[in-house]
């Protein structure tokens, strides 16, 4: 467990060949700082100091920086960036009056005890406030200790459900994407493509893979479209070849992959190696650059619907990526704009509240509507704990991510 508290250099969280574009070290003072003003305050915008705050208002960030799936790490190691990058921002906005936000770091390594060790040792800390989980089930086992304990929670890279479930202290910044992100979109992408079967493959261990997955077979069904194989792997199972010959052997227009976004790359490249030459449809992440790079070519012409691109003008994402291009070494990918976001919404809601009583912060959190974040505009004021965020089409094409046009093709 890292405690960061006032200055650090973290060149060192650069880990693979893929991030070269940036040499300017990320020096922070690690507390929170940016501005908005009144109710529709957002990072960038001048504010007057809160009051009412203890000298350090501490966070925990539970995330896997470590494991057996080396792209989970990069996801973990990205998802890090993005909260120290809004961290520093906030501290130095003087968002918080003279208070500053102190961030404890825990790797969980991908292991459920792992979280819950971490969320224990954050409840004998006094944490503020938790932001952070890159895996579901890592989730599922810690957050619950959170909620009994009266600390606030907003994960920030769980793309299924069972988030605010867990109760009213937990909130997200990723949106639920087997509800209004994936469905639709995978129907659009069938329709464009002219298929008239589809093949599925999903993680049967992780409750959001299985949960997407669901969704998605019961839209393209009502579609029209026939689900002629539906093949289970394990969500840190990196051999899949098996499974892959598997829906091979099915012949479907579409394979529609509700794997863990750490499991792309293995996916495209040995599908590529089975000979499965189905039009893929993939999950959000898949435009990251370390999975672009560990793919190389399988990916081309995957398609896939996107929560954040770096192309996007939506909320205050040009704004994120200028201070993620200033303060950061690494690109900027959906797992650090999402969990950039989540720190700021937990400090907006703080400043609203002037107060890091928990209950207090959980009303000023449902009371957000108009925060503009990477992602886009937060609104909580529906009363779940989830954003109303939606998403846009994304295609894979001469290796990197761009807008995806109905009817567009592309040359495998």
């Amino acid at each position: 467990m890292t405690r960061l508290i006032v200055a650090y250099n973290h060149r060192h969280v650069r880990r693979i060949a893929v991030f070269t574009r940036k040499l300017r070290p990320l020096t922070a003072a690690v507390v929170l700082g940016v501005a908005a003003v009144s109710a529709c305050s957002a990072p960038g915008q001048a504010e007057q100091p809160a009051e009412g705050f203890p000298s350090e208002i501490r966070i925990g960030v539970p995330l896997d920086t470590s494991g057996p799936v080396g792209p989970v790490v990069e996801i973990g190691l990205s998802e890090r960036e993005g909260i120290r990058v809004a961290a520093e921002e906030i501290n130095e906005s003087g968002l918080l009056g003279d208070s500053k936000i102190v961030l404890t770091e825990s790797d969980t390594a991908a292991n459920r005890d792992e979280a819950v060790k971490a969320v224990t040792q954050y409840v004998d800390k006094g944490v503020h406030g938790i932001v952070g989980f890159t895996l579901t089930p890592s989730f599922a086992a810690a957050a619950p200790v959170a909620q009994r304990t009266k600390i606030p929670v907003v994960a920030v890279g769980l793309s299924g459900g069972g988030v605010e479930e867990t109760g009213d202290l937990a909130f997200r910044t990723y949106p639920n994407v087997a509800t209004t992100v994936y469905p639709p979109a995978d129907v659009t992408f069938a329709k464009d493509f002219g298929a008239k079967t589809a093949g599925l493959i999903y993680a049967s261990d992780n409750d959001s893979s299985v949960a997407i997955n669901k969704a998605r077979k019961e839209a393209l069904e009502k579609a029209g479209v026939k689900v002629v194989e539906n093949v289970a792997i394990g969500s840190q199972d990196t051999e899949l070849r098996a499974a892959l010959t598997k829906l091979k052997g099915a012949s479907p227009d579409l394979v529609v992959a509700s794997t863990t976004p750490g499991q792309v790359p293995a996916f495209a490249s040995q599908a590529a190696e089975v000979g499965l030459d189905s039009r893929m449809i993939t999950v959000d992440g898949t435009q990251t650059p370390a999975t672009l790079k560990a793919a190389g070519t399988e990916l081309q012409c995957a398609v896939f619907q996107a929560v954040w691109s770096d192309i996007s003008t939506k909320g205050n994402n040009e704004h994120f990526l200028k201070e993620f291009d200033k303060r950061s070494e690494r690109e900027p990918d959906t797992f650090a704009a999402a969990s950039y976001d989540g720190l700021w919404v937990l400090a907006r809601a703080m400043k609203d509240a002037d107060s890091t009583q928990s209950g207090k912060v959980r009303d000023a959190l449902l009371k957000i509507k108009d925060h503009q974040g990477a992602l886009g505009t937060y609104d909580y004021t529906q009363g779940t704990g989830a954003p109303t965020l939606s998403g846009e089409p994304m295609i894979i094409d001469g290796g990197k991510a761009k807008a995806y046009e109905s009817g567009q093709s592309c040359t495998a």
